[in-house]
C-alpha cells in the first residue's frame, strides 16, 4: 500500500494519519505568523474541501512529510501534493526560550529554523484524520504567543484536560478564570 492516496482535493498521509491539502501553495503568497494563523480560521470559516478543522501543522507534522534523499522539493518520494515552494513554511510551534519566534522549515532542503513571526513564510493547512489519533509525536505546546511574545487565546487548549487537572500538594490552580482546589 503507498503512503499517500488522493482524496477530492487533500492528500491522506497512511503513516502519519494526517490529511494536507493537495495544494500545498493554496495560499499563493507569504503570510506572517499571525496572518497564517487567521488564514487557517478563513478555511475553517468556509469549510475548505468541506472540513473545518484545519490546522497549521506542528514542526513535527510537517517535517514528517521531509526526506534527505531528494531536494528541491524535499518532500518523501511518491508524494502526490503540487504547488510546493521550495522555500520556508510556516509551523504552529512556537519557540519555547523565545515564544517571539516559532519554527519553519525549508523545503527545498527539509532544514528547521526559528525565526521571528513577523517574518512571511508560507502556509500548507493540515488536518488529523481522527482527531486525537495522530501517529506523529506531538509537541507538548499547550500556550501559543503572538509575534510580539504575548499570549494569544488560540488555539484553545482540550478544555476537558485543562479544567481536569490536579494540584497534588492542595494549592489552588488557576484555569481559565476559575480556580480549583
Amino acid at each position: 500500500m503507498s503512503r499517500f492516496h488522493v482524496k477530492n482535493e487533500v492528500v491522506v498521509d497512511e503513516h502519519t494519519g494526517l490529511m494536507w491539502t493537495q495544494n500545498a501553495g493554496l495560499v499563493e503568497f507569504p503570510l506572517t505568523w499571525e496572518e497564517a494563523l487567521a488564514e487557517i480560521k478563513t478555511f475553517n470559516k468556509s469549510g475548505l474541501f468541506g472540513y473545518h478543522d484545519w490546522k497549521l501543522p506542528n514542526r513535527r507534522e510537517l517535517f514528517s512529510l521531509m526526506s534527505h534523499e531528494v531536494i528541491n522539493p524535499s518532500v518523501d518520494a511518491g508524494h502526490l501534493f503540487t504547488g510546493i515552494f521550495h522555500g520556508y513554511y510556516w509551523t504552529s510551534t512556537t519557540c519555547a526560550r523565545l515564544p517571539d519566534q516559532a519554527w519553519y522549515i525549508h523545503l527545498g532542503g527539509a532544514r528547521v529554523f526559528k525565526g521571528m513571526k513577523h517574518r512571511s513564510y508560507m502556509v500548507w493547512p493540515v488536518r488529523k484524520i481522527h482527531p486525537g489519533n495522530s501517529r506523529v509525536w506531538q509537541t507538548g505546546q499547550t500556550v501559543c504567543y503572538d509575534g510580539s511574545g504575548n499570549r494569544m487565546d488560540w488555539p484553545r487548549p482540550n478544555r476537558r484536560r485543562s479544567e481536569s487537572r490536579k494540584n497534588l500538594a492542595g494549592a489552588t490552580v488557576q484555569t481559565r478564570g476559575r480556580q480549583h482546589p
